[in-house]
């Protein structure tokens, strides 16, 4: 089985560096622990804002290799990893190129640095895409039949490509309506995929 993962809102917390990054540049803008309600932080941020947060993630030396990971997603991501090696695992994800390594080794080394993920064998590939609408490419193109992701739209498009279930991680940020099949926990992904519930 070909599985795709997304890092960004699942394994990482992107958002406490999105406000680490913003609050140098807007200091006592961003409320003492804010989580955002949509993707793009329009409840604080203008499209300026925003624009310049990610001028700035550019600029940062090896900006992704400081997030803080999910600790129990991870966990139960290395769980997962050390009772199979049956399955092909594929690491899509979205990120905009920061100063320093590239995108991909940035994400190599967090995978096993930060969060203390390590498998030989199937651990196939680190995908990164420039924007997360090529996903469902990668999904079409790899033969991937399921992924799990936080963002909404992406899910959607994915579950448009045929042989591909896309699952969408519960986040505040996504409520605001249905993408896909929502579900509230990185195992719950795990026990659908290889059949332990329905």
């Amino acid at each position: 089985m070909k599985i795709s993962l997304d890092i960004d809102g699942v394994f990482a917390n992107f958002t406490d560096r999105v406000k680490e990054i913003a609050s140098k540049l807007f200091p006592g803008k961003i409320p003492e622990g804010y989580i955002p309600t949509d993707w793009y932080y329009s409840d604080i941020f203008s499209k300026e804002d925003l624009s310049a947060v990610f001028n700035e993630i550019s600029k940062t030396q090896n900006f992704w290799l400081y997030s803080v990971p999910y600790p129990e997603n991870v966990s139960t991501l290395n769980s997962f990893l050390e009772k199979t090696n049956e399955h092909d695992i594929y690491f899509v994800t979205s990120r905009a190129p920061a100063a320093g390594l590239t995108v991909a080794n940035q994400t190599r080394l967090w995978l096993e640095m930060a969060a203390g993920i390590h498998r030989s064998g199937n651990f196939t590939s680190i995908i990164p895409v420039a924007s997360s609408k090529y996903k469902a490419d990668v999904m079409r193109a790899a033969g991937i039949q399921y992924s799990l992701d936080d963002h909404g739209p992406t899910v959607e498009e994915c579950n448009q490509v045929e042989g591909h279930q896309a699952f969408l991680l519960d986040r505040p940020w996504n409520r605001d309506r249905e993408y896909g099949p929502r579900l509230d926990s990185v195992q719950q992904f795990f026990d659908i995929v290889t059949g332990k519930v329905n």
